[in-house]
C-alpha cells in the first residue's frame, strides 16, 4: 500500500457517495496520499446547449458539495468535474499505484441506469486496487479481515490488509476457506483423502505469507482463521463485525479470463462493511 501515489474517489452527490468520500479522506490522511475526487457529469452534454448547461451546473453542485465536505480535511485535494460517465472515466484514471474509492450505490442521472452499476463496473475493470464503501455493521469494529488463497491476487491482498490493519492500528483476521469447499460428509467426501496434499500446499504458502506480514509489521496482531464453508458465505459472515473486509479480484473458483471472482463480486453485493478489491 506504500506504492499508492494517489486515492480516486467518486463523488455524485448522492449519500452513499457522500459515506464513500468520508472513507477516502481518511484514507488518504491515513497513509499521507493525495485525494483526487472525480466527479463525472454524463455524457448529456453532446446532445444539446440545453444538456450542455444542466450537467455542468450539477456537476459543478457536487463539486462545490464535496469541497465543503473535505473543508475541514488535511489532506491534499483536487476536485475534478469530467466529461462522461463515471465508471468509464474512473477506470480510465485508475492504476496499479492508485486506489480508487467509490459508494456501492449511487444516485445515478436516470431511472434506468440500476444503482451500483458504477461499483460494478469498476471493481471488473479498474486497473488498481478499489474500494467499494459499503455501510458498516459495527461501526466500532476494529478488524481487517482478509480472504486469502495461494494465488498471487489472493498474497497480494493479504500484504494490502496488512498494511492497511497497521497503518490504523487495527487487528489483522485472516480467512482462509478452500475453493471449491472440503465436503465433510456425503459420497464427495470421499475425495477428500486425495485432496489433502494439495490443501497442504496451499496451506504452506498462505502460511508462509502470513509469517512475512508479522515480520514486517511488529506489533500488528493477526489471527487465522479456517473455514470449511463455501468462500462466499464465510466472508459474508466474517464482514459482519469488521471494519473492512479485503479480498482479490480472482480467487481459485475464477474461469480463465474472468475480470472479477464470484467471491468478490458477492462481497461488493452483500457484504457488511466496505470491500477492497485487490489486483
Amino acid at each position: 500500500m506504500g506504492a499508492e501515489t494517489s486515492v480516486i474517489a467518486g463523488f455524485d452527490g448522492s449519500v452513499g457517495a457522500e459515506h464513500a468520500l468520508a472513507w477516502a479522506a481518511d484514507h488518504a490522511e491515513a497513509v499521507h496520499r493525495p485525494l483526487r475526487v472525480c466527479i463525472a457529469r454524463g455524457d448529456l452534454y453532446r446532445v444539446s446547449r440545453w444538456a450542455d448547461e444542466w450537467t455542468a451546473g450539477l456537476a459543478q453542485e457536487w463539486a462545490d458539495q464535496a469541497r465543503r465536505l473535505l473543508e475541514v480535511r488535511e489532506a491534499d485535494i483536487e476536485v475534478e468535474i469530467a466529461d462522461g460517465n463515471a465508471a468509464p472515466v474512473l477506470i480510465d484514471r485508475s492504476t496499479p499505484e492508485s486506489l480508487v474509492v467509490v459508494g456501492s450505490r449511487g444516485r445515478g442521472v436516470f431511472d434506468a441506469i440500476p444503482v451500483g452499476s458504477v461499483a460494478q463496473h469498476v471493481t471488473r475493470h479498474a486497473g488498481g486496487p478499489v474500494v467499494v464503501v459499503r455501510q458498516t455493521e459495527t461501526p466500532s469494529s476494529r478488524r481487517v479481515v482478509v480472504g486469502a488463497d495461494d494465488l498471487p491476487e489472493g498474497l497480494a491482498a493479504v500484504d494490502w490488509a496488512a498494511d492497511f490493519a497497521a497503518a490504523r492500528s487495527m487487528d489483522l483476521c485472516v480467512v482462509h476457506s478452500p475453493d471449491p469447499p472440503v465436503p465433510v460428509s456425503g459420497p464427495d467426501a470421499a475425495g477428500l483423502l486425495e485432496r489433502l496434499p494439495l490443501l497442504r500446499e496451499r496451506e504452506v504458502r498462505i502460511s508462509e505469507r502470513i509469517e512475512g506480514v508479522r515480520a514486517g509489521h511488529s506489533g500488528l496482531t493477526v489471527d487465522i482463521e479456517m473455514s470449511m464453508d463455501d468462500p462466499r458465505a464465510a466472508l459474508r459472515h466474517a464482514s459482519q463485525d469488521a471494519a473492512l473486509i479485503v479480498v482479490g479480484a480472482r480467487g481459485r473458483g475464477a474461469f480463465a479470463g474472468m475480470l472479477l471472482g464470484s467471491v468478490g463480486a458477492s462481497l461488493v453485493a452483500h457484504a457488511g462493511c466496505p470491500v477492497a478489491i485487490i489486483r
